[in-house]
């Protein structure tokens, strides 16, 4: 099937479009710190996204616990 990445593809386009292409990393341990970093404080906490109705993913898990509870 044609689709079956097409969430990962997207993730990491927008990973590389909005954090990678603006840094310059010296070590790959450092590219995966500033890397763990973004995920973990901008796309899962802040940045919204479409197939969520436009809501960040710690949000969303939020709302969904909260909905079940």
């Amino acid at each position: 099937m044609p689709h079956d990445n097409a969430v990962a593809e997207n993730f990491f386009n927008c990973l590389k479009c909005e954090f990678v292409h603006f840094q310059h990393f010296h070590t790959r341990k450092e590219a995966a710190v500033a890397i763990f970093r973004y995920i973990e404080a901008y796309s899962n906490s802040i940045r919204p996204y479409s197939g969520l109705g436009w809501i960040a993913p710690n949000s969303f898990e939020k709302m969904l616990s909260n909905a079940s509870a």
